[in-house]
């Protein structure tokens, strides 16, 4: 009886990637005028969504991906995403974001050629604070990398 073995081989490499080459975020929330609604604070800011393009053809990196609790740390209270992306060396990024009462809102969109968010269909209804940050331009650094700064405006 002839037995044969077969063996698979697979090659998985491991790349170690340093943490300023993930994209991060910072946040500053400016007061509201409005005082029918629980008003979105840093204090009480919990989760956002961002979206994010880099390159001249403005290429997604994030679409309405959620961001969680920010933690603190050297650079202050930073910000990660549910989906970890890298920084491309050289490459040009715009950001758009935005917290419904920390709810998501499905059909947001972000055009990063004109820098602007839109809510199609959006109602107020004056029970969620809607709150957005479209930042400058930045372009990545080989290494040390900072949080992209959100100012959220109400």
């Amino acid at each position: 009886m002839a037995v044969a073995a077969l063996a698979s081989c697979t090659n998985e490499e491991v790349v170690d990637m340093p943490q300023s080459r993930a994209i991060q975020f910072g946040t500053f929330v400016n007061h509201s005028t409005r005082s029918s609604v629980t008003e979105t604070t840093e204090q009480n800011l919990q989760k956002f969504f961002v979206f994010g393009n880099y390159d001249d053809s403005w290429t997604s990196v994030y679409t309405n991906v959620q961001v969680d609790g920010g933690t603190v740390g050297a650079e202050g209270t930073v910000w990660n995403p549910t989906q970890t992306a890298y920084w491309i060396n050289g490459k040009k990024y715009r950001f758009g974001a935005y917290s419904n009462g920390g709810n998501k809102i499905e059909n947001a969109e972000f055009n990063a050629t004109s820098r602007v968010l839109t809510f199609p269909n959006y109602s107020v209804d004056n029970t969620k604070d809607l709150i957005v940050a479209i930042p400058q331009e930045v372009t990545a650094k080989e290494a040390n990398n900072v949080p992209v700064n959100l100012s959220f405006y109400h």
